[in-house]
């Protein structure tokens, strides 16, 4: 760096240092922390306040997720445990239709 900077770098720095100095601090009225204090504490004790509506939604979207599941688990289970192909289901109702026209007749 040269001289030139190094001056405005020596001067801007003693310009922030005054400022820092001279900055005045604020005049708090007495109790005025010990009152903030206490709003803090009254708000840390009540209690939530619940959105409705925000619950509902979740509560739906759960409940969604849920049934979706549970509909693929157990089409897959039904998928699973049938042991009759659609043929076969096909001719077990062709005969209780013929048996049923037996007793009609």
């Amino acid at each position: 760096m040269n001289t030139v900077d190094d001056e405005r770098l020596r001067k801007l720095e003693e310009a922030l240092t005054e400022a820092h100095r001279a900055r005045h601090t604020p005049s708090w009225r007495a109790g005025w922390v010990e009152g903030v204090m206490q709003e803090v504490r009254r708000a840390a004790r009540r209690p939530p306040q619940v959105s409705a509506n925000g619950d509902v939604v979740r509560l739906v979207w759960r409940t969604a997720g849920f049934a979706a599941v549970l509909s693929i688990f157990l089409l897959v289970s039904f998928l699973m445990q049938s042991t009759m192909t659609v043929s076969e289901e096909g001719g077990l109702i062709a005969e209780d239709v013929e048996v049923g026209s037996l007793f009609f007749e």
